[in-house]
């Protein structure tokens, strides 16, 4: 029943990206199409490990939550900002939050962990910075090679540059001097409150089952 569910989740996001992928076409967002693909192939690769990482539907159905709200970008909400937040800090939060709780998960699954709840957190919160870290640097490389544009490969709306359908926080001229360094440590503050919260919604679940 629990492998049924994991397809279902992957199927549904399929249907979505699909969606996402349509628009960003018909739109001409083009550089949306390498999101769609991307986060969807993230979702293969996770789903192809379920049985090692112990996966059960309600956190595969939260990070692929986390991923589809990512490309929901594709509709300009990069640009927008919600009860006084940027977009881009919800989906850093949302995502570290997702692979944080997949780790503390994994991770209370060994023996000589299964006791040390702190240890875990510890570890959890550190192994999505570290990832964190990656999809800055990932980023970054966009912005230093393919230069602006929307979606993880390029700068844009959400990284500092001004988004198709409305201002940033930052110019372009901000870029390489104030404004992709103070939003790269932003993202990461957001990750590390998202790593930390899903830590203890995890803590919380151990504690009381």
């Amino acid at each position: 029943m629990s492998k049924l569910k994991l397809r279902l989740i992957l199927s549904l996001y399929a249907i979505v990206m699909i969606i996402f992928a349509r628009y960003a076409y018909i739109t001409e967002a083009y550089t949306w199409l390498w999101d769609c693909v991307v986060t969807f192939l993230i979702g293969i690769f996770v789903y192809k490990l379920k049985n090692k990482l112990r996966l059960t539907p309600t956190l595969f159905f939260i990070l692929m939550s986390a991923l589809a709200l990512h490309c929901a970008g594709v509709y300009g909400l990069y640009t927008k900002a919600f009860f006084g937040l940027d977009f881009d800090h919800y989906t850093h939060f949302i995502g570290s939050f997702a692979v944080s709780m997949i780790f503390v998960n994994w991770l209370l699954y060994y023996k000589s962990l299964k006791y040390k709840l702190g240890v875990v957190c510890f570890v959890s919160i550190f192994i999505t910075l570290g990832l964190s870290a990656i999809h800055e640097l990932i980023e970054f490389l966009g912005y230093f090679y393919l230069g602006p544009g929307e979606g993880f490969l390029f700068a844009g709306a959400g990284d500092g540059l001004p988004g198709v359908s409305g201002e940033s926080l930052y110019t372009a001229a901000d870029i390489g001097v104030s404004g992709t360094y103070s939003n790269a440590l932003i993202d990461i503050l957001y990750n590390a409150i998202g790593a930390t919260a899903g830590c203890i919604v995890m803590g919380i679940k151990k504690l009381f089952s």
